[in-house]
């Protein structure tokens, strides 16, 4: 009766926001007494030892194994609409109880912002991203902001829908103090101010952020670490960044590090002082999971958004970040907080306390759980 299916793009143990996301709501129902399954055609080399997972290979593979299972809840997870939309269609077909999970950038966005030119393509994504909301009334949005801005899309409200924010994984995500003293011997950081970045190389803006902070890191002697995702969208990205750092003279400052699991990046995290927290293209619902764990580690974020992002509302506490609106005010902030390294160090324990008191995952686990127990008894009526 608790079994549940969860389909994503991104599955643990691959190093994203999405598999982050999904990880720790399957971390939550094993504790509830649910069964998860978690679905992708997305293939991996690595296998998780701590969940089923289940990798089938493109459209036909997954509606074999749809067909061939007992129908349950299902929990579809969007961005990428288009092959969400595919399973929330054929799982509906087959007579699964849906609930819809969206995340982040969603097609119409990627409309307007010119990310996707016009054509056949595009208008047959943002009908399956319509057909995606339509599929049920059990939908979790990761903010007000990002439900409003579909909402206008569908033209209709979604009355049964809640919010499950991006929050941290607090059991994964704690400043640690002997993890810094470690890390920092470990790259021979010293104790010079370090930077650090990281997630996904595209569509952040990467070398506007490392033009910015060059001068930066000279007149402080400080470091960065990028804790990439490396894949085959990203391996030709993380080769021109590291070009750009050798032409610019500052390779001995930056430390690469890629596809690290949830353990290795909090080690990293907590060597560090200041998370680079980029948001180009001003989107301006999204607040990534990235923030949160910077500040659970202790992290002092720095960020560039929109003058409408929702960040604005979470660092008006200056001790716990600062949020700029173009890339001259990011490079000032980047310089005075490396001036100001020691004394913003001091507050590292208060951004962690901040993190675990208001920002944890375990809002938008409870949140979603409540969706999939609906789905559940509805399932079962």
């Amino acid at each position: 009766m608790n079994r549940v299916i969860i389909y994503a793009h991104y599955l643990p143990p691959e190093p994203s926001a999405c598999s982050t996301r999904i990880a720790s709501l399957a971390r939550h129902l094993l504790t509830k007494g649910y069964r998860p399954t978690l679905l992708t055609s997305r293939p991996h080399h690595q296998a998780s030892n701590e969940f089923d997972v289940v990798r089938v290979r493109g459209r036909l593979g997954l509606l074999r194994w749809l067909w061939r299972e007992q129908p349950c809840p299902i929990m579809i997870s969007s961005p990428p609409a288009t092959p969400a939309s595919e399973v929330a269609l054929l799982a509906k077909l087959l007579g699964y109880q849906l609930v819809v999970d969206i995340r982040d950038p969603y097609v119409a966005e990627a409309r307007k912002l010119g990310e996707i030119p016009p054509g056949w393509r595009l208008w047959m994504k943002e009908r399956l991203e319509r057909m995606l909301l339509s599929s049920t009334r059990r939908i979790s949005f990761v903010s007000e902001d990002l439900r409003a801005a579909m909402t206008e899309l569908q033209g209709t409200p979604f009355p049964e829908s809640i919010i499950a924010p991006n929050g941290v994984d607090l059991k994964v995500f704690p400043a640690n103090a002997n993890k810094r003293v470690t890390t920092r011997l470990k790259l021979g950081l010293g104790d010079s101010p370090v930077f650090i970045y990281q997630g996904i190389l595209g569509g952040k803006e990467l070398d506007q952020t490392f033009l910015a902070l060059f001068p930066v890191l000279d007149r402080h002697d400080a470091r960065v670490i990028v804790a990439a995702v490396s894949n085959e969208y990203s391996i030709n990205l993380l080769s021109q960044f590291r070009n750009m750092v050798a032409k610019a003279g500052m390779k001995n400052r930056f430390y690469w590090l890629e596809n690290l699991n949830s353990e290795q990046l909090a080690e990293a995290m907590c060597a560090a002082d200041f998370g680079l927290n980029p948001l180009p293209k001003h989107r301006a619902y999204c607040l990534p999971v990235k923030t949160f764990e910077y500040m659970a580690c202790g992290l002092y974020n720095i960020s560039i958004a929109s003058e409408s992002s929702p960040l604005h509302n979470i660092f008006q506490d200056p001790s716990l970040g600062i949020v700029t609106t173009n890339w001259e005010a990011f490079q000032i902030a980047a310089d005075s907080a490396a001036e100001n390294t020691q004394n913003l160090r001091s507050f590292t324990e208060y951004r962690s306390d901040v993190a675990r008191k208001y920002y944890s995952r375990q809002i938008a686990n409870d949140r979603i759980e409540f969706l999939l127990r609906a789905a559940t008894l509805a399932h079962f009526k």
